[in-house]
């Protein structure tokens, strides 16, 4: 009988400390929200690593940044061209630039947004955005092309003015 009476405390005391537990998160902030109702990017932290954006007018087509990708997502083709000058991003300094990209894709499907690809970008053309929704209906839609037509102009432009150097300097 004692030990029946002792089954029903330790039960009763048992609900009564679950019970407590659920009380207390009743007037604690929500943690899931209701997106896209909600304002989701607001709430992100300051270094979050998002989906990667290119600005093309500091990229120098080094290369480094495929090189540092561990699943290769960033294909890079590029051409040699007059030497130009890019002021970095990141050190302010003019940084030299002999390559003019042709072709510069990330495939966001195989990204793991690790970052890897940002660290090693001397002029800090690559870095991540605050969007981190990409969904689409077609999985080829989630491969970024960052070249412009502008930009492959200005790199048949420059091998141009290369080639007309090398022609002068043979002459």
């Amino acid at each position: 009988m004692k030990q029946y009476i002792l089954d029903i405390v330790h039960g009763i005391s048992s609900i009564a400390k679950g019970m407590w537990v659920t009380f207390t998160y009743l007037f604690k902030p929500h943690a899931t929200v209701e997106y896209p109702e909600v304002n989701v990017e607001s709430m992100l932290p300051p270094r979050y690593r998002g989906i990667l954006q290119v600005d093309m007018d500091l990229c120098i087509s080094c290369l480094a940044c495929e090189r540092a990708c561990p699943i290769e997502c960033i294909v890079i083709e590029d051409v040699k061209g007059d030497k130009t000058f890019v002021t970095s991003k990141l050190t302010q300094k003019p940084t030299p630039k002999v390559k003019y990209p042709l072709r510069f894709d990330i495939d966001i499907a195989k990204c793991m947004f690790c970052g890897l690809c940002v660290e090693p970008c001397p002029t800090g053309a690559i870095h991540h955005t605050r969007k981190f929704e990409g969904s689409v209906t077609n999985v080829a839609d989630l491969t970024y092309s960052y070249i412009r037509d502008t930009d492959i102009e200005l790199a048949e432009k420059q091998v141009e003015l290369l080639a007309n150097k090398k022609e002068k300097e043979q002459a």
